[in-house]
């Protein structure tokens, strides 16, 4: 049996439940996605159950795992902020599907640069955003 290296996580942090929408509409495009996890912030929600939830998947983690969150100063990345002073972690903000899919390529890599890999990942990922049609 191949022992599978010891690849980084990806946790997506959303306001709402479209993190896991996210994570279905992706495999249908590139297959299956291992130890990727979504966890959503509901409005009923307090935001310690929130992180109580996500420190147990982060305490069984590999390090350099990598939490996207979907608002930038919102309650998402705040909370993964606080995450990463406990946790050795990687976080990016701005959630889209083509983000995921990249960072979902990019953690297969060997001899990985996680911190290399991911800046190019958001600086092609800013080029990305543009006025197609008015």
């Amino acid at each position: 049996m191949l022992e599978k290296k010891n690849e980084p996580w990806i946790i997506l942090l959303t306001h709402g439940s479209w993190g896991e929408e996210l994570i279905s509409s992706a495999r249908t495009i590139i297959g299956e996605i291992d130890d990727i996890y979504s966890f959503s912030l509901m409005p009923e929600m307090k935001v310690e159950d929130y992180i109580d939830g996500i420190r147990k998947v982060l305490n069984r983690s590999p390090s350099n795992t990598i939490l996207i969150t979907d608002l930038y100063c919102g309650t998402t990345t705040n909370v993964a902020l606080i995450l990463s002073q406990e946790y050795d972690i990687k976080v990016v903000t701005g959630l889209n599907m083509y983000l995921l899919i990249q960072i979902e390529e990019m953690r297969k890599q060997e001899n990985l640069n996680i911190e290399d890999a991911l800046l190019q990942i958001i600086d092609e990922n800013q080029s990305k955003i543009e006025l197609i049609k008015l």
